[in-house]
């Protein structure tokens, strides 16, 4: 059975056996659609959105009864596969790239304020500092691999620290100052060094 008009208004339940479609564009693709067997879905599982030449599929808004205290925009686009945008200044938060998988965000990250959950990295390759299997995190790429600055592991249970090559490794205490400098040269101590032993040996 079909119903055409410019309206429908139920008031109560509705009970729907069938797939949904509402809407159509250009290239037959469905506005909305609800049900696999639907022939003009991009994917053939779950609901489907699509809006024309907009990057923003669906807006979400908290409603207190009065007037609406908070929305936010999420879709998709022809190089990220889902992003979400503050609607107030159309600004994008955060996106994940197509295909690259690659996470951006506009602002800082907090892993858990509260609570005792540490940010645990699950990486098992490891590799010389030469190569990226070394690396769990990059500061800085410095377009090869050796000389990029970053932390990572050579093998399992290691941890390393990685510079670029005629730069300085630097400990500072705060506004004490800079207290230990670490370089291919040698070391700098800011004050005196204390050894808990008997001998120490220097080699040249």
């Amino acid at each position: 059975a079909e119903l055409e008009g410019t309206s429908l208004d139920i008031n109560g339940a509705a009970d729907i056996s069938g797939d949904i479609q509402i809407g159509s564009f250009g290239n037959n693709n469905a506005e909305f659609a609800l049900g696999q067997t639907i022939a003009n879905k991009v994917f053939n599982y779950g609901a489907e959105i699509q809006s024309q030449n907009s990057d923003i599929q669906l807006v979400l808004g908290r409603n207190n009864g009065t007037s609406v205290v908070g929305t936010g925009g999420i879709g998709a686009s022809g190089s990220n596969a889902f992003h979400v945008y503050d609607t107030t200044s159309v600004t994008k938060l955060f996106e994940i790239a197509q295909t690259s998988g690659n996470a951006t965000f506009a602002g800082d990250v907090t892993i858990e304020s509260t609570g005792d959950k540490p940010l645990l990295f699950t990486k098992s390759t490891y590799g010389d500092f030469s190569t990226n299997a070394f690396y769990r995190i990059k500061f800085q790429d410095q377009g090869g691999v050796t000389n990029d600055v970053g932390l990572g592991q050579t093998a399992t249970g290691s941890l390393g620290f990685n510079i670029t090559a005629g730069k300085d490794f630097i400990f500072n205490n705060g506004t004490v100052g800079q207290i230990l400098t670490l370089n291919g040269t040698g070391a700098t101590f800011a004050g005196t060094v204390a050894v808990n032993g008997t001998n120490v040996t220097v080699a040249n």
